[in-house]
């Protein structure tokens, strides 16, 4: 009966335009521009404020995809902004013989509550990994707009003791300023996507948006820079900042491909030499 309540409190906040949200084992809550908190609803929330936090933590909770499941190097991959883990479909056969490939996957794909911080989405995923992996040190691969996630949650896990390698591929990392003057990027391609993928990538390009690292990283890095596509001519400045927010150089890696081309059949021989490389 508890979560019956709980469900129709977020049923009834969210047709009150209330986003309720939980932050570091806290509920938040914000009001949307045309929303009314009004106070019935308040004290309600208010007296079924665990249950609600116990329902949104656990719709979080293992949103972890396995595309591999052996006794195989595990990789961990956050995707970028509107990617899930079908997006690895085609590549994660081929892969599979050495490589377990785990996707962190938005739990927005799978029908619960969006993000509505950065440091939300990274608490999320700091705690599907350190669940996933009891190893000392994780793998942590990050794509596109991800490396920007892959970067912070690795800072994460290494305050919490691991040891990672990190390797971003094609990411934007911290050019938040792209990221922000983009953020509703070319109108006809955002309206083009599928209804369930559109409101998530766009909330991907926000909660990415303005993001700085908050410390350095001290472990093993890796950038791999497709030749060719938008970010390819931002590489030299992507590098300069990696290796500010970095204890140790960055490898680069170069590869003769497009953006999104990396995890196509095509270029599963490629993209596989790169992480043999990176994780033996």
């Amino acid at each position: 009966m508890a979560i019956n309540k709980a469900i129709q409190l977020l049923e009834a906040s969210k047709n009150s335009g209330v986003i309720l949200f939980v932050e570091d084992g806290k509920l938040g809550y914000k009001v949307k521009a045309n929303g009314c908190f009004d106070s019935q609803l308040k004290q309600e929330i208010v007296a079924n404020k665990g249950d609600i936090v116990a329902l949104l933590s656990s719709e979080r909770k293992h949103a972890v995809v396995k595309l591999g499941d052996g006794a195989k190097t595990d990789l961990f991959f956050v995707l970028g902004a509107g990617m899930s883990s079908a997006s690895l479909l085609q590549c994660a056969k081929p892969l599979a013989d050495a490589f377990n490939i785990n996707v962190l996957e938005d739990p927005s794909f799978t029908g619960a509550a969006p993000f509505h911080t950065f440091a939300d989405m990274v608490a999320c995923y700091t705690h599907n990994v350190v669940e996933t992996v009891h190893d000392e040190t994780v793998n942590l691969i990050g794509f596109s707009m991800g490396g920007t996630v892959a970067f912070e949650l690795a800072l994460e896990l290494e305050k919490q003791g691991k040891k990672v390698n990190l390797l971003l591929i094609d990411s934007l990392f911290t050019l938040y300023e792209y990221a922000h003057e983009n953020s509703t990027l070319q109108d006809e391609e955002v309206e083009s996507l599928d209804s369930i993928i559109k409101p998530i990538y766009l909330n991907h390009v926000r909660l990415m948006s303005n993001y700085k690292p908050s410390q350095q990283f001290h472990g093993q890095g890796h950038y791999v820079s497709c030749l060719h596509g938008v970010i390819a001519p931002r590489r030299d400045e992507i590098e300069r900042q990696l290796n500010a927010f970095s204890t140790k150089a960055f490898g680069i890696t170069e590869v003769e491909s497009e953006h999104l081309d990396i995890f196509s059949n095509a270029k599963v021989d490629v993209l596989s030499r790169v992480l043999s490389n990176c994780f033996p």
